[in-house]
């Protein structure tokens, strides 16, 4: 209600007006209200300049007199249909407590008195709160005062201060986990856009592009929650065809969900990612942009390519020597399980892990298990490994299988516990312990050792049966060997500790056993036993007991000839089944010409007839051929 109490004067057109109105108008209703009540200018262009008016009114008791809202410009020109042009217009809301809440500025726009009470243009807009945290630019607008609602029709961008990116507890001010990048807050730019203040709700529509702190992201379109009264950014929902960048990984997906308070991005809608030398795809997958986690959850897999992706990066070099070559090309590890975990120096996978290598498209090494722990010392490159439950490594004939598995990589060492064991082709072995150097090319069985192998590995397949067409064919035969402790090489083996050698012709017992062989051949054509020698063969039907301190077998074959001895030393003794033994200091058996030596000095105890010298029976006649020198026969 006007109050004309105050002193009037005409104006040019012969009407009396208040003359405060000229300089501030301030009223329960709307300008073009006014405008219109004016005796006989209903029709008439009336310009007010610089005005000011409340087309909100005063909150209720106990804040009376405190403004609503409050639009101000540099002039109002009333237009025909009840609407008024506003130039360079202001409209401000506020709180109860006469705190500013949100300004909207155009430099030109309309504003409607009846219906909705909006504000609206085709030309530029800006709205930001009054602290300047959070604003919206953009052409083609409409705001509507009665719920503070704002649509967007052209080139919407929003901006959003960093500290309404964290959360606020009272007493508190920002997260401590926060990045440094996220003092350059949040942009978002969209070709239309609208919000509703009273819930808080706004959509960017169509080619939305979110730029902010260590994120990048497209969508077709996005929205967000961030009521003005509680002055915090709350959640971002973004939908189609949605692509995230966010340090080195960019992950694509059909919606993504984005807590700024907690900085987690979770992407679902059949995501991918992709890294340096990376990539990956799950049925759900989260970036922990604060702590620099990123999570693939559901049928997860993971693909390494380039030059770090090799045995060397995920597989033990040991398990892959015999192709481990820097001229193999095209290398890629695929990884799948339930779930996985990256972080910045290292990954878990969790739930059913299976992992395989492939070198120029074909498959060359194999892991699984159900737990494994990486760590990296560079991209790609491991350092070490901890796969748990039912592990088993294979690459072609090589099988490795424990409970557990450690990998470091700086010594290029793999520890198997947990019932460990190993096959390589024909052979296999295990122990309460086994360690696979890589460097060294070197596997070790510690406690309750044993090793499986053909028969012929030991001693050519042919070692103590009798050369005749009736003899069983023994190729397929097998040997094993036990000890406290075993270590195989390239081409030798060492066996220490209660060493116990079980062949289909021969049984052997020592401290220590040495098997050596040629490069590229399987069978040993050396073997050293140590210290307490005990062995039981059998050379044609006679069976022999030796003993001893130490025995060295070798066998060869050089230009056609085959050389097949077994010498011992240190006290050794050979005993028959039927009691007879032989002693010297050194017995050397030729197995090739069946032929039985001892240099020197040597004693024969006959059980059987006295005299006989031909109780031990090789496949010669030819039985004992002593050196050259001064012979001496006794018996006892």
């Amino acid at each position: 209600m006007l109050d004309h109490s105050n002193p009037k004067r005409k104006d040019k057109r012969g009407t009396f007006i208040p003359h405060w109105i000229r300089k501030t108008l301030f009223l329960q209703g709307a300008v073009l209200s006014l405008l219109g009540l004016l005796p006989g200018h209903a029709q008439q262009n009336i310009v007010l300049k610089n005005f000011r008016f409340a087309p909100g009114g005063y909150y209720p008791p106990p804040h009376q007199k405190q403004l609503r809202s409050l639009l101000t410009g540099a002039s109002a020109e009333q237009q025909p249909g009840g609407v008024s042009l506003i130039k360079e217009g202001k409209f401000e809301t506020f709180l109860e407590n006469g705190q500013g809440e949100t300004v909207v500025e155009a430099p030109l726009c309309f504003y409607e008195e009846k219906g909705d009470h909006s504000l609206h243009s085709p030309g530029t807009l800006r709205v930001q709160t009054a602290d300047g945290k959070f604003s919206i630019t953009g052409e083609g607008f409409r705001y509507v005062q009665t719920n503070s609602s704002l649509f967007i029709s052209n080139r919407a961008h929003t901006i959003i201060h960093p500290e309404l990116l964290q959360a606020q507890t009272p007493g508190s001010t920002a997260r401590t986990n926060k990045t440094p990048n996220e003092s350059k807050g949040m942009d978002i730019v969209s070709e239309a856009f609208d919000y509703v203040g009273e819930t808080g709700v706004g959509n960017h529509r169509r080619n939305v592009h979110v730029s902010g702190p260590d994120l990048d992201m497209t969508a077709g379109n996005l929205q967000f929650l961030l009521p003005m009264k509680q002055r915090q950014l709350q959640r971002i929902t973004a939908e189609e065809n949605v692509v995230v960048r966010s340090g080195e990984v960019r992950a694509t997906g059909e919606r993504v969900n984005y807590a700024p308070d907690t900085g987690l991005i979770h992407i679902s809608g059949e995501p991918k990612w992709q890294a340096v030398q990376r990539e990956g795809q799950a049925d759900e997958l989260s970036i922990d942009r604060s702590n620099r986690i990123f999570r693939a959850t559901g049928h997860a897999q993971m693909r390494l390519t380039g030059q770090g992706a090799s045995a060397s990066a995920f597989l033990p070099a040991g398990l892959s020597t015999a192709t481990n070559s820097a001229n193999v090309r095209n290398q890629v590890v695929e990884i799948q399980s339930s779930s996985y975990e990256i972080r910045t120096n290292s990954a878990e996978f969790l739930s059913g892990v299976q992992v395989v290598e492939r070198a120029d498209g074909q498959p060359r090494s194999k892991l699984s298990c159900r737990d494994m722990m990486l760590r990296f010392a560079g991209t790609n490159q491991m350092e070490s490994m901890v796969a748990q439950h039912n592990v088993i490594m294979e690459q072609g004939l090589k099988r490795f299988a424990a409970e557990n598995a450690v990998f470091t990589g700086t010594n290029q060492v793999l520890t198997l516990t947990g019932n460990p064991s190993w096959q390589d082709g024909p052979r296999s072995g295990q122990g309460d312990i086994i360690f696979l150097d890589g460097r060294q090319n070197e596997l070790t069985a510690r406690g309750n050792a044993s090793l499986h192998l053909p028969a012929g590995n030991i001693a050519p397949a042919e070692f103590g049966a009798a050369k005749t067409p009736s003899a069983p064919n023994p190729t397929n035969q097998m040997a094993e060997i036990s000890a406290a402790e075993y270590t195989l090489g390239t081409n030798s083996a060492f066996f220490r500790g209660g060493v116990s050698v079980t062949h289909p012709q021969m049984n052997l017992n020592c401290k220590t056993l040495n098997l050596e062989a040629l490069p590229g051949d399987a069978t040993a054509h050396t073997l050293v036993a140590r210290d307490t020698v005990t062995f039981d063969i059998s050379e044609k039907d006679q069976k022999i007991h030796g003993t001893g301190q130490k025995a060295v077998y070798t066998y060869g074959v050089t230009g056609g000839r085959t050389n097949d001895l077994l010498e011992l030393s240190g006290k050794p003794m050979l005993s028959m089944a039927n009691g007879s033994t032989f002693e010297n200091d050194i017995i050397i058996l030729d197995r090739a010409n069946g032929v039985l030596r001892a240099p020197g000095k040597y004693r024969i105890r006959e059980a059987g007839t006295p005299g006989s010298t031909n109780q031990l029976h090789l496949p010669s006649a030819d039985l004992l051929k002593p050196a050259p020198k001064k012979k001496r026969k006794s018996s006892t």
